[in-house]
């Protein structure tokens, strides 16, 4: 299987024949804009997280308890994981390529590619020599990939 890791500007221009599937993430205070049509494309989850691991949350949590912050954050959780997963073995075999997008494409993108990349070729060594994947991101993907 391929993999890309796109953000948000480059997405916009992205083209290829390859048949694919586009995991797309945005804040929760954004949205997700709309996306010219690909054939190639088979399928697009859109998601909703903010760009927090466990660590920074319970700093949030604990510093601005009674703030705007702390109570809009939206934090990646194993139903985020748990869609990424479906979605991604529900499509699997009429694919060569998942593209996850994100706004910088540096740290909740790349952390889903990490985890899918070590989930179903063994291997995620380039996305953490390249990027810094989300470690809340990863990791729960990566235990809800290994339930089945």
């Amino acid at each position: 299987m391929q993999f890309l890791v796109l953000n948000r500007d480059s997405i916009k221009n992205y083209k290829t024949d390859k048949r694919h599937i586009l995991i797309q993430i945005y804040c929760h205070d954004d949205y997700a804009e709309p996306l010219e049509f690909l054939a190639s494309r088979i399928d697009v989850l859109k998601l909703q997280f903010d760009d927090w691991n466990a660590e920074q949350r319970i700093l949030i949590e604990k510093e601005y308890t009674h703030s705007a912050k702390a109570n809009n954050t939206i934090y990646f959780d194993e139903t985020h994981a748990k869609s990424i997963v479906e979605f991604v073995r529900k499509h699997i075999s009429a694919i060569t390529l998942i593209v996850a997008q994100c706004d910088a494409g540096i740290s909740r993108s790349a952390a889903v590619i990490a985890a899918l990349s070590k989930c179903i070729n063994g291997d995620d060594e380039y996305y953490f020599k390249h990027y810094l994947p989300n470690s809340l991101v990863y990791s729960l993907i990566l235990k809800e990939w290994n339930k089945c």
